[in-house]
């Protein structure tokens, strides 16, 4: 049982504050959506405290709820075997849910493990009115949805968030027709990783390595790749440990684009100068 459970607060009335700053006083209990409790509001409820205290909890049900949407019975046949491509492999594994990217492509991942949080903290509650601060239509729908199922009274009190105008060139990107949105995005795509074309292919095919590991090229410990030295902080001392086994490795290196981060050019410089050491 979560160690939150036995809590109740006072108030009936909740106000879950999804946005900056503290949220304001009132008759209800404040639930911090996104923010840890500060000292300026004790009785405050924090969902991402929630989670990290029962963190094993809220992996496991999240992981058995997407293996469980995958293996769900529709006329007969699981959703997996619907989405089957070939014998032995479905469409399903491909998916962003079943890809479970919380960093970049699916990041309403972590208000779903949130959700969870406060269902789980909720049940054990008296709770007769939900007030939500949100931009968020997606979480407020779920929200209200939940309340709906519980009788519960909902309010969204929507936050407006400032969008920078479209220039004219992305205004016409989105009135585009959606096959001419995905031409348009693959040039672009091809344009910006042209210089990365054929690097390390060489290597590749001839490298007797049995072992491969995947990373992202935003990881690169800078002084090190300068000198043409493979450090990263997400593998720690882990590469440095294989080359004094001697232990033969294969690294796939995934070029991320950011605003900060090296252009393709640079990334290949990179791998090229990876590829040339013997600790690369």
């Amino acid at each position: 049982m979560p160690e939150y459970s036995k809590k109740k607060p006072a108030c009936t009335s909740l106000l879950i504050w999804d946005a900056e700053g503290a949220p304001p006083d009132g008759e209800w209990t404040p639930v911090l959506w996104r923010e840890f409790v500060s000292t300026a509001q004790p009785d405050a409820v924090s969902i991402p405290a929630l989670i990290e205290i029962n963190a094993d909890l809220f992996r496991k049900r999240y992981l058995a709820w997407v293996y469980e949407l995958g293996e769900k019975s529709i006329h007969g046949k699981r959703l997996v075997e619907h989405l089957q491509l070939r014998p032995g492999f479905s469409f399903w594994w491909m998916t962003l849910l079943a890809e479970k990217c919380n960093y970049s492509k699916s990041k309403q991942i972590v208000d779903a493990i949130r959700l969870m949080a406060f269902d789980e903290w909720a049940t054990n509650q008296s709770i007769s009115r939900v007030v939500l601060s949100t931009a968020n239509q997606s979480l407020a729908e779920c929200i209200r949805m939940w309340c709906t199922n519980l009788g519960v009274v909902f309010e969204w009190q929507r936050i407006t968030k400032s969008i920078a105008p479209f220039s004219w060139v992305k205004r016409m990107y989105h009135a585009a027709p959606h096959t001419l949105q995905a031409l348009a995005w693959f040039g672009q795509y091809l344009i910006d990783r042209w210089p990365l074309r054929g690097v390390g292919l060489k290597e590749w095919q001839q490298t007797d390595g049995r072992i491969t590991f995947f990373s992202y090229s935003d990881n690169w410990v800078p002084h090190a790749a300068k000198q043409g030295r493979y450090e990263s902080p997400y593998w720690a001392h882990l590469p440095d440990t294989l080359q004094q086994e001697a232990c033969k490795t294969n690294w796939l290196q995934l070029y991320v684009k950011e605003e900060k981060s090296l252009s393709a050019k640079q990334a290949a410089d990179r791998i090229w100068a990876f590829n040339n050491t013997v600790r690369g």
